[in-house]
């Protein structure tokens, strides 16, 4: 078996017996709420996960962002968690916050089989970690490094953290990888591909996909209207943090130069206000932070989705936006780019290099001017996006089952 295959979870249930996996993770993740809640619907699984902070499952800034928010989902309904102690005293999530925050106590009392952890930096992963070794139970780790923008950093800053991780790394049980991206970067961190397996991320129906048939072709309608989107106009769709490496800018300066193509950005931050001094015609529409089910209405609205950003680790809306059925462009660099990821060449995706407006365009009129293309693109992103969930749970699966 190879670090990409993954195996149907009715393969291991006849001879293993049901596990008890914690998991450890900062706090309440709108991306990861539906993955509980699956694996813990699993037969196989007696999932507990252990939260270091409220953000999330309650209002809080978000620094990026700018503003206040709430999600608009259920964090916590469905798998069995625990907020550790002085969980709701955390309000940043910095490593001086999450050090304060013990979480062995609660694994001495759970008792967990096998742990995951988000990640490897901060100090509430890294107590958990150690917990696990003291105990001789393995860990699976999840972490959205990419492998293409690891190996543009300097080879002395790639062989300083290699050397730091190494300790850590050799004690990992099995990567819970996302795709080609994820998996160069572990392999660039010294994790040999036998310790690798595939259980990519996935995103839920409710709140980020609309019906399709009707109940969709009307809300298009409605919002396309609410936005003032001409019949003949094609609506690109951005949305993210309004910060300098997601270069939200470039498709701004690329709807200027594309006609009858519309602009709708999502999101907030420092760099928005330097967007809208460039948007110079009326064919631009900044809508501000948007929850779930707004971010579902405004997908619904779209015809392409972009995505310009430089040095994204996965790029998770990207993941949104196959799942609600949109052709995606992408910069060659994003981790959520691969065959065996949420935006694939020639299926669904094109690529192009990042910051250059001008191969933005060309990838623009391409989709704007083909409608057939676009259908085609729009099927393969429903299609790869509904593959995804059993996938990343028969990874999982395998992963603690592997020896």
């Amino acid at each position: 078996m190879t670090s990409h295959d993954a195996p149907t979870a009715d393969r291991f249930i006849s001879h293993s017996l049901r596990r008890r996996l914690a998991v450890v993770v900062s706090h309440p993740i709108q991306y990861f709420a539906h993955l509980y809640r699956d694996l813990a619907a699993h037969p196989q699984i007696d999932l507990k996960v252990f939260f270091g902070s409220t953000i999330g499952a309650t209002a809080y800034h978000d620094p990026g962002l700018g503003v206040e928010l709430a999600w608009q989902c259920d964090l916590l309904g469905g798998y069995a968690h625990e907020f550790l102690p002085g969980a709701d005293q955390v309000r940043q999530l910095d490593r001086q916050s999450l050090a304060k925050v013990p979480v062995a106590p609660a694994l001495d009392s759970w008792n967990p089989d096998a742990l995951l952890v988000h990640g490897y930096a901060t100090p509430l992963v890294r107590s958990a970690w150690q917990w696990a070794i003291r105990h001789r139970k393995p860990v699976l780790l999840f972490g959205d490094g990419n492998g293409r923008i690891e190996r543009s950093q300097a080879w002395y800053r790639r062989w300083a953290k290699r050397l730091m991780l190494t300790h850590y790394l050799s004690t990992i049980h099995r990567v819970l990888t996302l795709g080609e991206a994820n998996e160069l970067y572990w392999r660039l961190l010294g994790v040999p591909d036998s310790k690798m397996q595939w259980a990519p991320f996935y995103n839920p129906a409710p709140e980020t996909i609309l019906p399709q048939g009707a109940v969709r072709t009307e809300t298009r309608h409605r919002v396309r209207q609410e936005l003032g989107v001409a019949e003949h106009q094609i609506v690109v769709l951005s949305a993210g943090k309004f910060l300098p490496r997601k270069r939200t800018i470039d498709l701004v300066q690329a709807v200027e130069r594309c006609r009858d193509v519309l602009g709708v950005y999502v999101g907030d931050g420092q760099c928005r206000s330097a967007c809208e001094a460039e948007a110079r015609s009326d064919r631009h529409r900044f809508v501000g932070f948007a929850n779930l089910p707004r971010m579902a209405e405004l997908f619904s609205a779209a015809d392409i989705f972009c995505h310009p950003a430089q040095a994204e680790p996965y790029g998770l809306v990207v993941a949104e936006a196959a799942a609600a059925g949109l052709p995606i462009l992408a910069t060659e660099s994003t981790g959520a780019i691969g065959a065996r990821s949420h935006g694939r060449i020639g299926e669904n995706a094109i690529v192009f290099p990042e910051g250059d407006v001008e191969a933005l365009v060309r990838s623009i009129q391409q989709l704007a001017s083909d409608s057939a293309k676009r259908q085609s693109m729009a099927q393969r992103s429903l299609a790869i996006a509904s593959q995804m969930k059993q996938s990343a749970i028969d990874g999982v699966i395998a992963a603690l089952a592997s020896k």
